[in-house]
């Protein structure tokens, strides 16, 4: 195509194209379903009337600081915004109050609740003694402590359990007062016999003798032969069947070499005491007194002889017989029965005798 061609068709009008029109349908309205109509109430209520209740409620909760267990029933407080909260404390046994939360003088404008915490109170201790079969201690002693009402039990020393004497296990309740427990052991088996009478034993060698049965180290010494000893107490191992003598004091020897005897051929014959004759000259005039006993008194045979079995008794009266004065400022009184008595000890009082005139009694 030549340029000129190409101007012509260029210049010519070009056919505008048609607009499409779409169709649309207009929705159909639908009728709205008719709703039910609201059935009224089986038992309508009655018209709010009056003042409204103002009241609030308190609670007071009583818990365990240890585990929030309720110590005690919850206390129900009911009353007005501003009135005084009439609250009381529980006191709870074993337990002290230590926290309060919520805490309030007046009733709140609103409910609320109150909560006191408790804590166990702390014991007296609980002191355990262990003790060997002298009565000494085998170790300081031990002290249990805990919170009032729990409980405790006490148990032996683990090296010496299987010589406890009784029971080897001793429990109880810690409460306000201490309290004191005690183990017994026997550490050594040994069987106390019966203690002889005027026993003696002659050694046919010499011994050592030891502080106590079955003791490690003796004393220092031997006891020598062919001499004689009294026996004071027996005691005898029930593990070797060997008996022990106690020889005096801390002396302890075993029956081994010995030979008993009824009596010590050394000894010489008992003699029996006597106590001095003491002579005094007696001046003993005869006299009718009567008295009384200011104090408890010993009776005498004769001044400074021997004393007889039976006393004077405070406030006894008596009847005197004869004064005797010794030549030591002594004075006696002999009285009815024939017995003498310090004239100390005795109050006299004037006889009365009867005045032959007008036959009345004067001093």
């Amino acid at each position: 195509m030549s340029l000129l061609s190409r101007i012509k068709a260029w210049l010519q009008p070009k056919p505008t194209p048609r607009a499409t029109t779409q169709t649309f349908k207009r929705p159909i309205a639908q009728k709205p379903e008719p709703q039910p109509k609201p059935k009224p109430s089986a038992t309508p209520l009655p018209p709010a009337t009056g003042v409204a209740d103002s009241r609030v409620h308190v609670r007071v909760y009583y818990q365990n600081a240890a585990d929030h267990s309720m110590l005690h029933k919850p206390a129900d407080l009911v009353g007005h915004p501003g009135e005084v909260l009439p609250i009381t404390w529980a006191v709870v046994p074993g337990f002290v109050l230590t926290a309060i939360s919520g805490f309030t003088q007046v009733f709140p404008q609103t409910s609320q609740i109150i909560l006191c915490t408790y804590s166990p109170r702390v014991a007296a201790p609980v002191m355990v003694y262990h003790r060997d079969q002298n009565g000494h201690l085998l170790q300081v002693p031990e002290m249990l402590s805990g919170v009032v009402n729990e409980t405790f039990t006490a148990t032996p020393l683990p090296e010496f359990v299987d010589h406890v004497v009784g029971d080897t296990k001793q429990s109880g309740t810690f409460s306000a007062a201490s309290q004191r427990l005690r183990f017994d052991y026997n550490l050594t088996p040994l069987e106390r016999g019966k203690n002889p009478e005027d026993a003696y034993i002659q050694l046919k060698t010499s011994k050592l003798a030891y502080p106590m049965p079955l003791a490690g180290e003796p004393l220092r010494g031997k006891l020598p032969a062919n001499t004689f000893w009294r026996v004071y107490a027996l005691m005898r191992d029930t593990n070797t069947n060997t008996v022990w003598l106690n020889v005096g004091g801390s002396q302890w020897i075993t029956a081994d070499d010995t030979i008993g005897q009824s009596d010590n051929p050394f000894l010489p014959d008992p003699t029996p005491l006597e106590l001095p004759h003491t002579l005094f000259a007696s001046n003993e005039v005869a006299k009718t007194i009567h008295g009384i006993c200011i104090a408890d008194a010993t009776l005498w045979q004769a001044p400074f002889g021997k004393m007889c079995s039976n006393r004077l008794a405070e406030g006894q009266a008596v009847t005197i017989t004869a004064v005797a004065d010794l030549d030591n400022h002594s004075r006696w009184y002999r009285l009815a029965d024939d017995t003498y008595v310090l004239a100390t000890f005795i109050k006299t009082k004037r006889a009365r005798r009867s005045h032959p005139a007008w036959g009345g009694v004067r001093e």
